[in-house]
Protein backbone atom coordinates (compact mmCIF):
# COMPACT_ATOMS: atom_id res chain seq x y z
CA UNK A 1 0.00 0.00 0.00
CA UNK A 2 1.18 3.54 -0.72
CA UNK A 3 -0.15 6.87 0.43
CA UNK A 4 -0.25 9.50 -2.30
CA UNK A 5 -1.74 12.95 -2.75
CA UNK A 6 -2.58 14.85 -5.90
CA UNK A 7 -2.34 18.58 -6.47
CA UNK A 8 -2.93 20.81 -9.44
CA UNK A 9 -1.35 24.28 -9.54
CA UNK A 10 -3.79 27.08 -8.87
CA UNK A 11 -6.37 24.82 -7.29
CA UNK A 12 -7.89 25.77 -3.97
CA UNK A 13 -10.54 24.00 -1.89
CA UNK A 14 -13.72 24.13 -3.92
CA UNK A 15 -12.00 23.99 -7.33
CA UNK A 16 -12.91 20.73 -9.03
CA UNK A 17 -10.19 18.72 -10.76
CA UNK A 18 -10.95 15.92 -13.21
CA UNK A 19 -8.06 13.58 -12.44
CA UNK A 20 -10.15 11.27 -10.23
CA UNK A 21 -11.72 9.84 -13.38
CA UNK A 22 -8.27 8.47 -14.30
CA UNK A 23 -8.04 6.59 -11.01
CA UNK A 24 -11.62 5.37 -11.38
CA UNK A 25 -10.91 4.11 -14.92
CA UNK A 26 -7.75 2.39 -13.73
CA UNK A 27 -9.67 0.61 -11.00
CA UNK A 28 -12.23 -0.57 -13.53
CA UNK A 29 -9.67 -1.86 -16.05
CA UNK A 30 -7.44 -3.57 -13.49
CA UNK A 31 -10.27 -5.10 -11.50
CA UNK A 32 -8.81 -3.62 -8.32
CA UNK A 33 -11.37 -2.82 -5.64
CA UNK A 34 -9.09 -2.09 -2.69
CA UNK A 35 -9.30 1.67 -2.44
CA UNK A 36 -9.68 3.56 0.83
CA UNK A 37 -10.42 7.27 0.65
CA UNK A 38 -9.41 9.86 3.23
CA UNK A 39 -10.79 13.38 3.47
CA UNK A 40 -8.34 15.87 5.02
CA UNK A 41 -9.72 18.71 7.16
CA UNK A 42 -11.07 21.63 5.20
CA UNK A 43 -11.91 19.69 2.04
CA UNK A 44 -15.32 18.58 0.85
CA UNK A 45 -16.42 15.88 -1.57
CA UNK A 46 -18.53 16.89 -4.52
CA UNK A 47 -22.00 15.37 -4.86
CA UNK A 48 -20.93 12.32 -2.96
CA UNK A 49 -18.13 11.52 -5.42
CA UNK A 50 -14.81 11.50 -3.55
CA UNK A 51 -11.56 12.70 -4.94
CA UNK A 52 -12.74 15.67 -6.98
CA UNK A 53 -11.06 18.27 -4.84
CA UNK A 54 -7.34 18.94 -4.51
CA UNK A 55 -5.74 17.54 -1.41
CA UNK A 56 -7.92 14.43 -1.20
CA UNK A 57 -5.71 11.52 -0.17
CA UNK A 58 -5.91 8.03 -1.58
CA UNK A 59 -4.57 4.86 -0.01
CA UNK A 60 -4.10 2.49 -2.93
CA UNK A 61 -1.84 -0.40 -3.88
CA UNK A 62 1.58 0.79 -5.01
CA UNK A 63 1.14 -0.86 -8.42
CA UNK A 64 -2.11 1.01 -8.92
CA UNK A 65 -0.37 4.32 -8.26
CA UNK A 66 2.03 3.53 -11.07
CA UNK A 67 -0.70 2.54 -13.53
CA UNK A 68 -2.81 5.56 -12.69
CA UNK A 69 0.11 7.92 -13.26
CA UNK A 70 1.03 6.89 -16.80
CA UNK A 71 -0.28 10.06 -18.39
CA UNK A 72 0.69 13.01 -16.18
CA UNK A 73 -0.44 16.49 -17.17
CA UNK A 74 1.82 19.51 -17.34
CA UNK A 75 1.81 20.88 -13.83
CA UNK A 76 1.41 17.61 -11.91
CA UNK A 77 3.00 17.56 -8.47
CA UNK A 78 3.69 14.30 -6.66
CA UNK A 79 4.68 14.53 -3.01
CA UNK A 80 4.73 12.45 0.14
CA UNK A 81 1.82 13.64 2.31
CA UNK A 82 3.45 12.09 5.37
CA UNK A 83 6.21 14.69 5.10
CA UNK A 84 4.09 17.76 4.36
CA UNK A 85 4.82 20.84 6.49
CA UNK A 86 7.54 19.02 8.46
CA UNK A 87 11.08 20.19 9.17
CA UNK A 88 14.32 18.22 9.59
CA UNK A 89 13.02 15.14 7.80
CA UNK A 90 16.35 14.20 6.13
CA UNK A 91 19.65 13.40 7.82
CA UNK A 92 21.66 14.99 5.02
CA UNK A 93 21.63 15.38 1.23
CA UNK A 94 22.57 11.74 0.60
CA UNK A 95 19.72 10.52 2.79
CA UNK A 96 17.35 12.88 0.97
CA UNK A 97 18.59 11.65 -2.41
CA UNK A 98 18.18 8.01 -1.43
CA UNK A 99 14.62 8.59 -0.22
CA UNK A 100 13.86 10.52 -3.40
CA UNK A 101 15.26 7.74 -5.57
CA UNK A 102 13.16 5.11 -3.81
CA UNK A 103 10.07 7.30 -4.17
CA UNK A 104 10.64 7.86 -7.90
CA UNK A 105 10.98 4.12 -8.45
CA UNK A 106 7.38 3.65 -7.27
CA UNK A 107 6.25 5.72 -10.26
CA UNK A 108 5.88 4.31 -13.78
CA UNK A 109 9.14 3.10 -15.29
CA UNK A 110 11.14 6.00 -16.71
CA UNK A 111 12.38 5.46 -20.23
CA UNK A 112 15.87 6.56 -21.18
CA UNK A 113 16.53 8.67 -18.05
CA UNK A 114 19.27 11.29 -17.78
CA UNK A 115 19.86 12.89 -14.38
CA UNK A 116 21.15 16.46 -14.49
CA UNK A 117 22.15 17.86 -11.10
CA UNK A 118 22.45 21.56 -10.27
CA UNK A 119 25.68 22.07 -8.31
CA UNK A 120 26.62 22.27 -5.68
CA UNK A 121 23.83 21.00 -3.40
CA UNK A 122 21.99 19.13 -6.13
CA UNK A 123 24.92 16.83 -6.92
CA UNK A 124 24.60 14.44 -3.92
CA UNK A 125 20.85 14.34 -4.59
CA UNK A 126 21.39 13.62 -8.27
CA UNK A 127 23.99 10.97 -7.56
CA UNK A 128 21.63 9.00 -5.33
CA UNK A 129 18.72 9.32 -7.77
CA UNK A 130 20.93 8.24 -10.68
CA UNK A 131 22.13 5.20 -8.73
CA UNK A 132 18.57 4.23 -7.83
CA UNK A 133 17.45 4.44 -11.47
CA UNK A 134 20.63 3.10 -13.04
CA UNK A 135 20.85 6.33 -15.02
CA UNK A 136 23.79 8.46 -16.14
CA UNK A 137 24.53 11.59 -14.15
CA UNK A 138 25.68 14.92 -15.52
CA UNK A 139 25.36 18.57 -14.57
CA UNK A 140 23.09 21.50 -15.28
CA UNK A 141 25.33 24.32 -14.08
CA UNK A 142 23.17 27.26 -13.06
CA UNK A 143 23.95 30.02 -10.58
CA UNK A 144 21.57 32.44 -8.96
CA UNK A 145 22.29 36.11 -9.53
CA UNK A 146 22.66 37.30 -5.97
CA UNK A 147 21.11 40.47 -4.68
CA UNK A 148 23.94 42.90 -3.82
CA UNK A 149 24.84 42.51 -0.15
CA UNK A 150 23.18 39.10 0.18
CA UNK A 151 24.86 35.71 0.21
CA UNK A 152 21.68 33.70 -0.32
CA UNK A 153 18.87 35.65 -1.98
CA UNK A 154 18.86 36.06 -5.74
CA UNK A 155 16.88 37.96 -8.37
CA UNK A 156 17.65 35.74 -11.35
CA UNK A 157 19.92 33.03 -12.69
CA UNK A 158 22.60 32.38 -15.31
CA UNK A 159 22.79 29.01 -17.10
CA UNK A 160 25.79 26.99 -18.28
CA UNK A 161 25.58 28.54 -21.76
CA UNK A 162 25.46 32.12 -20.50
CA UNK A 163 21.72 32.69 -20.78
CA UNK A 164 20.12 34.98 -18.19
CA UNK A 165 16.72 34.79 -16.55
CA UNK A 166 15.73 37.79 -14.44
CA UNK A 167 12.93 38.03 -11.91
CA UNK A 168 11.84 41.45 -13.13
CA UNK A 169 9.22 41.92 -10.43
CA UNK A 170 11.68 41.24 -7.62
CA UNK A 171 14.38 43.33 -9.26
CA UNK A 172 12.02 46.30 -9.45
CA UNK A 173 10.68 45.74 -5.94
CA UNK A 174 14.11 45.94 -4.33
CA UNK A 175 15.04 48.98 -6.39
CA UNK A 176 18.12 47.69 -8.21
CA UNK A 177 19.63 50.09 -10.72
CA UNK A 178 20.50 48.98 -14.25
CA UNK A 179 24.18 49.22 -13.33
CA UNK A 180 23.75 47.00 -10.26
CA UNK A 181 21.91 44.43 -12.35
CA UNK A 182 24.60 44.45 -15.06
CA UNK A 183 27.42 44.05 -12.52
CA UNK A 184 25.67 41.17 -10.77
CA UNK A 185 25.02 39.40 -14.08
CA UNK A 186 28.65 39.82 -15.19
CA UNK A 187 29.97 38.40 -11.90
CA UNK A 188 27.60 35.44 -12.09
CA UNK A 189 28.47 34.71 -15.73
CA UNK A 190 32.15 34.65 -14.80
CA UNK A 191 31.45 32.25 -11.94
CA UNK A 192 29.39 29.95 -14.19
CA UNK A 193 32.13 29.88 -16.84
CA UNK A 194 34.69 28.91 -14.21
CA UNK A 195 32.44 26.20 -12.81
CA UNK A 196 31.76 24.70 -16.22
CA UNK A 197 35.52 24.40 -16.84
CA UNK A 198 36.21 23.04 -13.36
CA UNK A 199 33.39 20.50 -13.13
CA UNK A 200 33.19 19.21 -16.70
CA UNK A 201 36.85 19.30 -17.66
CA UNK A 202 35.81 20.34 -21.15
CA UNK A 203 33.55 17.31 -21.65
CA UNK A 204 30.21 17.94 -23.32
CA UNK A 205 27.01 17.31 -21.37
CA UNK A 206 25.13 14.27 -22.77
CA UNK A 207 22.43 15.36 -25.19
CA UNK A 208 18.98 15.57 -23.56
CA UNK A 209 17.28 14.98 -26.93
CA UNK A 210 14.70 12.21 -26.72
CA UNK A 211 15.52 11.45 -23.09
CA UNK A 212 13.57 11.79 -19.86
CA UNK A 213 15.59 14.51 -18.16
CA UNK A 214 15.46 14.49 -14.36
CA UNK A 215 16.68 17.80 -12.93
CA UNK A 216 17.75 17.64 -9.29
CA UNK A 217 18.65 20.14 -6.60
CA UNK A 218 18.65 20.01 -2.81
CA UNK A 219 15.48 22.11 -2.69
CA UNK A 220 13.42 24.89 -4.23
CA UNK A 221 13.10 28.20 -2.41
CA UNK A 222 12.00 30.65 -5.10
CA UNK A 223 12.35 28.09 -7.88
CA UNK A 224 13.96 30.60 -10.22
CA UNK A 225 17.27 28.78 -10.59
CA UNK A 226 15.45 25.59 -11.53
CA UNK A 227 13.24 27.47 -13.99
CA UNK A 228 16.33 28.75 -15.79
CA UNK A 229 17.61 25.17 -16.14
CA UNK A 230 14.25 23.91 -17.36
CA UNK A 231 13.97 26.57 -20.06
CA UNK A 232 17.44 25.84 -21.44
CA UNK A 233 16.95 22.06 -21.37
CA UNK A 234 13.64 22.31 -23.22
CA UNK A 235 15.23 23.75 -26.36
CA UNK A 236 17.15 20.47 -26.74
CA UNK A 237 13.87 18.56 -27.21
CA UNK A 238 13.87 16.03 -24.36
CA UNK A 239 11.05 13.50 -24.37
CA UNK A 240 10.01 14.62 -20.89
CA UNK A 241 11.28 16.83 -18.09
CA UNK A 242 10.92 15.84 -14.46
CA UNK A 243 12.10 17.99 -11.57
CA UNK A 244 13.00 15.92 -8.52
CA UNK A 245 13.83 17.64 -5.24
CA UNK A 246 13.62 16.58 -1.59
CA UNK A 247 11.98 19.81 -0.38
CA UNK A 248 10.27 22.91 -1.75
CA UNK A 249 8.10 25.80 -0.77
CA UNK A 250 4.52 25.38 -1.95
CA UNK A 251 4.77 28.48 -4.12
CA UNK A 252 7.97 27.37 -5.86
CA UNK A 253 6.60 23.88 -6.43
CA UNK A 254 3.56 25.36 -8.11
CA UNK A 255 5.66 27.77 -10.18
CA UNK A 256 8.11 25.16 -11.46
CA UNK A 257 5.53 22.43 -11.99
CA UNK A 258 3.78 24.54 -14.62
CA UNK A 259 6.89 24.36 -16.81
CA UNK A 260 7.63 20.62 -16.58
CA UNK A 261 5.89 17.32 -17.14
CA UNK A 262 6.16 16.27 -13.51
CA UNK A 263 7.52 17.63 -10.26
CA UNK A 264 8.41 15.12 -7.56
CA UNK A 265 9.04 16.55 -4.10
CA UNK A 266 8.94 14.63 -0.84
CA UNK A 267 8.55 17.56 1.56
CA UNK A 268 6.39 20.57 0.61
CA UNK A 269 5.95 23.37 3.10
CA UNK A 270 3.54 26.28 2.79
CA UNK A 271 4.87 28.56 5.54
CA UNK A 272 5.78 32.09 4.47
CA UNK A 273 9.24 31.75 6.01
CA UNK A 274 10.85 28.94 4.02
CA UNK A 275 14.44 27.74 4.03
CA UNK A 276 15.72 24.70 2.15
CA UNK A 277 18.11 24.01 5.05
CA UNK A 278 15.18 23.45 7.42
CA UNK A 279 14.50 20.09 5.80
CA UNK A 280 17.94 18.78 6.81
CA UNK A 281 19.36 17.81 10.18
CA UNK A 282 22.89 18.28 8.80
CA UNK A 283 23.34 21.21 6.44
CA UNK A 284 26.36 22.97 5.05
CA UNK A 285 27.48 24.40 1.73
CA UNK A 286 29.42 21.96 -0.44
CA UNK A 287 32.73 23.20 -1.79
CA UNK A 288 34.07 22.47 -5.27
CA UNK A 289 36.31 19.65 -4.04
CA UNK A 290 33.32 17.79 -2.60
CA UNK A 291 31.36 18.25 -5.82
CA UNK A 292 34.22 16.72 -7.82
CA UNK A 293 34.42 13.81 -5.38
CA UNK A 294 30.69 13.19 -5.79
CA UNK A 295 31.02 13.22 -9.56
CA UNK A 296 34.01 10.85 -9.47
CA UNK A 297 31.89 8.17 -7.83
CA UNK A 298 28.76 8.72 -9.93
CA UNK A 299 27.23 6.31 -12.47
Amino acid sequence: MWLISAYRPGCIPGSAVPWFSTLRTTIRHTGCTEVTLHKPPGYLYNSGEPGQYPGALFLVPQSLCAIGSRTPHMGDIIDNPLLQERKFVFSDRHDAGRQLGVFIKTLPAIRNPLVLAIPAGGVPIGREVAMALGAPLSLAIVRKIRIPGSTESGFGAVTWDGQVLINERLSAAIGLSAHEVDVAIAETRKNVTERVARFTGGKAVPSPAGKTVILTDDGLASGFTMLAAVKRIRIHRPARIMVAVPTASASSAELVSQQVDQLVCLNIRSSRMFAVADAYKQWYDLDDREVLEELAGSP
